[in-house]
């Protein structure tokens, strides 16, 4: 896809001479911070040290004041540790000062966020401007906060445990959508080949992001197209990667019965 190669000067912010002659534009103040509770902040540039060249000095700093989302104490679990969740908005706290010779190449990691300051979230991955660790990690936080278990990036569907059933999610209904947008229009084959040809360009795709569709190309490749086919679940434990199994043979065994008769 167009965000397989990312160079570091256009994907992240360095305090380079240049950046200290003029001022940055508004949205490329949105960065993520390295946080060793949460991992990722994300934060907003505040001012930058006036270093004449911040690849050769380890000086080189920025202050940044995080800006962490509206509801980041309710739907953040924070660990013991953490004393982020009893600070309020405008807490001296959240300001932090970043050396940046603790980030690779003296860079730190670009937020997608809109003209507003608001962060982008996608259904696939692949169509983040920026894509990097800290980026896929909120990208999936706010789907997962909206109750979208599943993700894109290409032909892969990542999958959050929701740790809760959602009927929904999996009704004879949802099954019915899939089977009929994915194996039973006509010319399958064809529309087969089109949906995945359609993954390069997932901008073109109407449906959400779901285990079904995995299953359906499957099922297409085997039935339609009489290729073996093999789906490749994987995850720490606890992941859900076997009830993620279960949904998929259960998919597979009744697929039949959402042919249109």
């Amino acid at each position: 896809t167009k965000n397989d190669h990312i160079s570091e000067n256009t994907s992240t912010f360095s305090a380079t001479n240049n950046d200290s002659k003029q001022s940055l534009p508004e949205h490329r103040k949105y960065v993520f911070v390295h946080d060793k509770v949460y991992s990722w902040l994300p934060a907003k540039i505040i001012s930058k040290s006036d270093s004449s060249s911040s690849r050769s000095h380890d000086d080189a700093t920025v202050t940044v004041r995080l800006v962490l989302p509206s509801d980041w104490k309710e739907v953040t679990h924070h660990p013991p540790e953490s004393t982020l969740a009893r600070l309020s908005s405008n807490n001296d706290s959240l300001m932090r000062t970043i050396n940046l010779k603790d980030y690779s190449d003296f860079h730190l990691p670009f937020q997608n966020v809109d003209v507003n300051g608001i962060m982008d979230e996608q259904a696939d991955i692949a169509n983040l401007k920026y894509v990097h660790e800290a980026s896929v990690l909120y990208n999936l936080r706010e789907r997962h906060k909206k109750g979208l278990p599943y993700t894109r990036v290409g032909a892969i569907i990542v999958a959050m445990n929701p740790f809760q059933w959602s009927a929904d999610s999996y009704s004879s209904e949802k099954q019915i959508f899939y089977a009929n947008e994915l194996i039973w229009k006509e010319n399958s084959t064809v529309n087969r080949r089109s949906s995945l040809m359609q993954l390069k360009d997932s901008n073109r795709i109407s449906y959400e992001p779901h285990i079904y569709e995995t299953s359906s190309h499957a099922y297409c490749g085997l039935a339609l197209e009489k290729k073996d086919q093999a789906i490749m679940v994987s995850g720490e434990s606890g992941a859900g990667k076997t009830e993620a199994v279960k949904i998929i043979m259960k998919y597979l065994a009744t697929v039949q019965t959402a042919h249109p008769s």
